[in-house]
């Protein structure tokens, strides 16, 4: 966090990481997804903001803090699925990480987004000093140089419109067949 710092890292993505607990790949690419929520997706007209992630990982700490979306708030939830066979989900949703919903009036809307760690490891090379941690902070610093593009790494996959009376929360409930309700 301290290389972070030093190279002018946005307090936003600095207070990401102390929450996360330290700075990795994986907390920056939640960074880069809040930040293309805030720039695309979300808009004064709307009143209402749900996150869904379908696949989670470190990226959570940064979607949390930066959006101010948590499960106390009863705005975020995590859906935990079976790794091995999210490959065998329907298209999109094979590609998806998160679905940001927003609300207008009575009427939810999800964006199905995807981060592509595959982009960014062409762009940045094979850079390799054969110890894991520097791999790491070499990418984690690489990354700081496009905090403010996030399109870069960022697919909106697609919208999913939720019929009205509605909500993200009802897809968290123990009895719903998710996978099937989520397919746009």
């Amino acid at each position: 966090m301290a290389n972070a710092a030093a190279k002018d890292c946005p307090d936003s993505a600095l207070q990401a990481m102390r929450v996360h607990d330290h700075y990795c790949p994986g907390v920056t690419s939640g960074v880069l997804l809040a930040e293309y929520v805030q720039k695309e997706i979300i808009s004064p007209e709307q009143d209402g903001l749900f996150v869904l992630s379908l696949v989670p990982w470190c990226k959570e700490d940064a979607l949390t803090t930066l959006l101010n979306a948590t499960p106390g708030k009863r705005s975020y939830g995590v859906f935990y699925a079976d790794r091995e066979k999210t490959g065998e989900w329907p298209e999109p949703l094979d590609k998806s990480c998160t679905i940001v919903f927003t609300k207008q009036g009575e009427k939810w809307t999800g964006h199905i987004l995807g981060f592509d760690f595959n982009r960014a490891k062409k762009m940045y090379g094979d850079k390799k000093f054969g110890f894991y941690v520097l791999d790491k902070l070499y990418a984690d610093l690489w990354f700081l140089d496009y905090l403010d593009r996030p399109e870069k790494f960022v697919d909106n996959l697609g919208i999913i419109a939720l019929k009205k009376g509605e909500s993200p929360k009802d897809f968290l409930r123990p009895d719903m067949e998710v996978l099937q309700k989520l397919t746009p």
